[in-house]
């Protein structure tokens, strides 16, 4: 695993915040040895807002909302699976909506009026809140390439800096070129930083 060593950076923190959070709901933190598989962290900063702006006029208009735990829990009755197979991931949805608006937003894209096909969350620095961390961007596979995780991380970071003027940048973790690609085309950019990353649930010791 390959951690920035510097605790300011936004790869640090956002590795420590989850760390923290999922480790008080049973899981730990797992890691590879393959830095290929390694993700780079990706900024977008407030000084590239017009470059959104721009964007916002010519993508899709597809209809972009703030999320509710309700929305999220809709989404995962939906989804296959068993609880427990949808994993850490879940759990940090569950998490990020149990917050106040004021340090989380959740924003959904949605096809028509019952099908939510896209979703990223955004959740504050606990220490520096002029730095966000997107944990996790979601569009269902068979709407995938049709332009509505563009739709949703432009409309929806529009609205994140709109709504926390003190919001300075926006951070996340990508490993896989189709995604990175996306990120790039609104304007977020590569850092060097690469984590090898995972979660899993801790195993109950034997009686």
């Amino acid at each position: 695993m390959t951690i920035d060593p510097n605790p300011t950076s936004p790869s640090h923190r956002l590795f420590r915040h989850w760390e923290l959070v999922l480790g008080t709901l049973g899981y730990e933190a797992t890691s590879g040895h393959n830095d290929d598989d390694a993700s780079h962290c990706m900024t977008f900063h407030r000084s590239q807002l017009p470059l959104l702006q721009s964007l916002a006029a010519t993508c899709k208009q597809h209809v972009v909302t703030f999320a509710s735990l309700q929305d999220l829990q809709a989404t995962i009755d939906n989804e296959p699976g068993s609880q427990e197979s949808l994993g850490w991931r879940t759990e940090k949805c569950r998490e990020l909506l149990g917050r106040p608006a004021s340090v989380s937003r959740t924003y959904l894209c949605w096809e028509d009026a019952e099908v939510a096909v896209s979703r990223f969350m955004l959740v504050r620095d606990e220490k520096d809140p002029c730095i966000a961390f997107i944990p996790r961007v979601n569009t269902r596979v068979e709407y995938r390439r049709n332009g509505y995780a563009k739709s949703v991380l432009v409309h929806g970071l529009l609205d994140a800096f709109n709504k926390w003027p003190d919001l300075e940048e926006v951070a996340l973790f990508q490993g896989e070129l189709g995604p990175e690609r996306l990120y790039e085309s609104i304007g977020m950019v590569k850092r060097a930083t690469r984590m090898d990353v995972e979660f899993q649930r801790q195993k109950r010791a034997r009686k």
